[in-house]
């Protein structure tokens, strides 16, 4: 095996999870994960000696070339999705929040912190305050006189809102401007990167692995989420609303550039990418039942229709290695992390950090024993 400071990483996928491993494939963790370290991962993975190739049919600045690439059709923001007892996910969004509220001070990141709005249509009579609250700045739970009509309970708090194309690409330039290599590429089976010079390949394929030759992950799958962008910046915060069903999920999210998004929905194995206009018009007459000031003298300014694929999971996020032989016979790390559904920005740095560590501790532990192994986190 190739000593670290000449061993070889490919990257499969160029989304949100791709780029972000990439850049941090090769920070040391010790003593847990280190979010104070991302705004300077790239630097850390180069001085670490990881020669890192991220391989992608498209890439953040011509994401036209691959029309089911689904980090650019993203919100986003900063919301933690974990359920109460997913300590994996809980330190992965964590991790992420405190490493993307240092990156809200870096220009070009497309980061910003706003005050968030958590509104339910239901009551919430046994209320337990979620993990986030002990971390996210000025978190309480709202006076029923300041919700919206339509809804029951109500939370805020200070989250960061995110800039999907600028923050993907200053990803991407960050990557490449300190050594990082970029190869547009459509992958059909595994196989086809394992084979070539490479110590490590590290799955980010998203919904790809799905239908990847030696994944073919059946409990990948897509879940749709269509949203409208308009202009509006003297709105700067965001509101999420949630009910009992996925059809009442409605969010905005402002973007640092006076554009904001306007979801949503969520669409189990929908693969549809274009637009459907009474969806648009549903969506537009949710946000408004609770953030009237979208409207300026009663007119919305609509910017554009979009339509994008989360690539869901069954049971969550992959990330997992294993060891496979390649063509010449050689051992080569094979690192899974993909699945990441709707929370793939806010869990993105936590989520690259565990996989820097499955990949130094199965390459030290394989490079003392000799021994196959495999790991999951």
């Amino acid at each position: 095996m190739r000593s670290k400071s000449a061993a070889k990483v490919t990257v499969l996928g160029g989304g949100v999870v791709g780029l972000t491993v990439g850049a941090d494939s090769g920070v040391q963790v010790v003593g847990g994960l280190r979010p104070d370290t991302f705004h300077r991962a790239s630097s850390v993975l180069q001085a670490r000696g990881y020669k890192v190739t991220v391989v992608s049919r498209a890439f953040p600045d011509n994401p036209e070339d691959d029309p089911s690439f689904t980090s650019p059709a993203a919100g986003a923001h900063w919301r933690s999705f974990a359920e109460k007892d997913d300590y994996r996910l809980q330190e992965w969004d964590e991790t992420t929040f405190q490493a993307m509220i240092r990156l809200c001070d870096v220009p070009g990141t497309g980061l910003m912190m706003a005050p968030a709005f958590e509104f339910w249509a239901d009551p919430m009579e046994s209320w337990e305050d979620p993990f986030f609250a002990r971390f996210t700045p000025k978190y309480k739970i709202l006076d029923t006189a300041s919700l919206p009509p339509t809804c029951k309970f109500g939370i805020s708090y200070e989250t960061i809102c995110i800039n999907v194309p600028k923050y993907l690409l200053w990803l991407l330039e960050k990557f490449k401007s300190l050594g990082g290599s970029l190869r547009q590429q459509s992958v059909a089976h595994i196989d086809e990167l394992l084979s070539e010079d490479v110590d490590v390949v590290i799955n980010c394929a998203g919904l790809g692995a799905r239908t990847l030759g030696g994944v073919e992950d059946v409990q990948t799958y897509a879940t749709r989420g269509q949203t409208v962008l308009v202009r509006a910046p003297h709105v700067r915060h965001t509101v999420t609303r949630l009910g009992q069903v996925h059809e009442d999920f409605t969010y905005i999210i402002p973007r640092d550039d006076g554009i904001v998004v306007l979801g949503g929905t969520y669409q189990a194995n929908n693969y549809t990418l274009e637009p459907d206009m009474p969806t648009a018009e549903a969506i537009i007459q949710r946000c408004l039942s609770i953030c009237p000031e979208l409207q300026v003298d009663g007119k919305l300014d609509i910017i554009k229709h979009k339509a994008g694929l989360r690539p869901t999971r069954v049971g969550g996020v992959r990330c997992e290695a294993e060891w496979k032989e390649s063509t010449d016979k050689r051992k080569v790390l094979l690192v899974h992390c993909y699945g990441h559904g709707g929370y793939g920005f806010q869990s993105s740095i936590g989520c690259a950090a565990t996989v820097a560590m499955i990949t130094d501790g199965e390459r030290a532990r394989r490079g003392t024993h000799g021994d196959e192994l495999a790991a999951k986190l």
